[in-house]
């Protein structure tokens, strides 16, 4: 699977890269995002959701 197509379609990286992407999804007309927390542990799947929520604040659509 090409990179390219991985950067379009998941959030990946940094929260403040992550808050840059869904700022990018809603100006595009997305109003729903699916979250699957990824992790080995349900400590790394909590901190990946808090992120999640993190990014979410910080673009201003929470």
């Amino acid at each position: 699977m090409p990179h390219s197509l991985i950067d379009r379609t998941t959030l990946l990286g940094s929260v403040e890269r992550i808050a840059d992407r869904m700022a990018a999804y809603a100006a595009a007309g997305v109003t729903t995002l699916t979250v699957a927390p990824a992790g080995f542990t349900l400590d790394e799947r909590v901190a990946a959701l808090r992120a999640g929520v993190e990014a979410l604040e910080r673009a201003g659509l929470a």
